[in-house]
């Protein structure tokens, strides 16, 4: 085992329950699970634009139409 990057020990290293260790400054609760959820807003962030992209090809197909 050894300590972080940031020289914090590892938290089984510490045997703290991981709130007490995520009450230490600058580590939060919810870190092992933040790069899960950075990447479902940009897959989530991607198909909005997609989507965004479609509505608007539909528009102008319409307008067209309309003429």
């Amino acid at each position: 085992m050894g300590s972080s990057a940031r020289g914090r020990p590892d938290l089984q290293e510490t045997g703290k329950p991981i709130l007490e260790v995520a009450a230490d400054p600058g580590v939060h609760a919810r870190t092992p699970s933040g790069g899960r959820r950075l990447a479902e807003a940009r897959e989530k962030g991607k198909r909005i634009r997609e989507l965004e992209m479609e509505r608007e090809v539909c528009k102008r197909s319409v307008a067209v139409r309309v003429k």
